[in-house]
């Protein structure tokens, strides 16, 4: 059944690119014994034609919500992730397509009048670490004969670049060089993912609130979720809640979303140890409020102190609609005056 549901998704993507032997050869890799994880997202209008035939085929199908999205599915088995979603964006089909089955694989497919483009990508990971990485962009003519066109290494060394958060100009000697350099590209990348979202963050995600607790709470709460019990970890986390506690001592509080994430990540490991994050935490003094800007470098914590009142909280507040939502937090910012 699911094979049959798969293939009518495929059904719906234009001719063109159904008869393309190059997609064929994708399709081909998927499975028989797979499972839909969720509702395939197809074309509107497709979808408003399969479910006129059949209405029991929306329980597989939604409708696209942009024209020019084509596919979006997720499939899964027990040792197999594989994601593909195709665009069309003027005269070219863009078709991401992500096999993940203990070595992840990311084909990006771009089909036009004259070329076809392949990126593949092929990342190992062992706990967290990418051990290897490689990426290769080909381009080849309709008839699918290799063309030789010198940008395409170019092309791949940017990937690289992209992807470590490292300058171009340094890419060809770390790829060429990246079991010596593993380490240091693998905490370039983590750093600057994540001064990188910090730099980006929307202001109403600055500004989204957990509900109310306190610092020895929290601190208990995330140290179950170093599941290996890393001692380091564990001493640094230590560090970071004693300086906060100095300042914060038993105080009810709250902290913004994007700092708890980001401190979730390194407790769990996700992070090889490496932390760089910025939020704000606001305990609740008798009559008025502290809101702390707190930024976190690895074990070096810089907190620095405002008080605020209730029209300014308020303000803060409605920054992220959200926050409305929590009747915890509306209860200990009293927002009910």
């Amino acid at each position: 059944m699911n094979k049959n549901i798969i293939n009518l998704a495929i059904a719906s993507l234009p001719k063109e690119l159904i008869e393309d032997i190059f997609f064929q050869e994708l399709c081909n890799q998927i499975p028989n014994d797979i499972e839909i994880y969720e509702k395939i997202a197809i074309n509107k209008s497709l979808y408003k034609t399969y479910i006129s035939v059949e209405p029991n085929l929306a329980n597989y199908f939604k409708p696209q919500a942009q024209e020019n999205n084509l596919l979006d599915l997720i499939l899964f088995s027990k040792t197999f992730l594989l994601t593909m979603s195709i665009k069309k964006e003027e005269n070219a089909y863009l078709i991401n397509l992500t096999i993940n089955d203990g070595i992840t694989k990311t084909i990006y497919f771009t089909k036009t009048k004259t070329t076809n483009k392949v990126k593949i990508t092929t990342i190992k990971k062992h706990q967290n670490v990418i051990e290897d990485y490689k990426v290769e962009v080909i381009y080849y003519d309709q008839n699918y004969q290799r063309i030789n066109i010198p940008a395409s290494k170019k092309e791949a060394l940017k990937a690289f670049s992209n992807f470590f958060l490292i300058p171009e100009e340094l890419s060809a000697y770390f790829y060429q060089n990246y079991p010596k350099y593993q380490k240091e590209l693998n905490r370039a990348k983590i750093i600057g993912e994540m001064e990188l979202e910090a730099k980006t963050r929307p202001l109403s995600e600055e500004y989204a609130f957990l509900s109310p607790t306190t610092i020895n709470s929290l601190k208990e709460y995330l140290s179950i979720f170093n599941i290996n019990n890393n001692k380091e970890l564990n001493q640094n986390l230590n560090t970071i809640f004693n300086k906060l506690a100095a300042y914060l001592k038993d105080n009810l509080i709250i902290i913004s979303t994007p700092l708890f994430d980001n401190i979730l990540k390194y407790i769990s490991g996700l992070t090889l140890g490496l932390i760089s994050t910025r939020g704000i935490i606001i305990a609740k003094k008798a009559n008025y409020y502290n809101l702390y800007n707190i930024t976190i470098t690895n074990n070096n914590v810089d907190i620095t102190s405002t008080i605020i009142d209730h029209q300014e909280l308020k303000e803060l507040f409605n920054l992220n609609p959200l926050n409305s939502d929590n009747e915890l937090l509306k209860e200990f910012l009293d927002l009910s005056r």
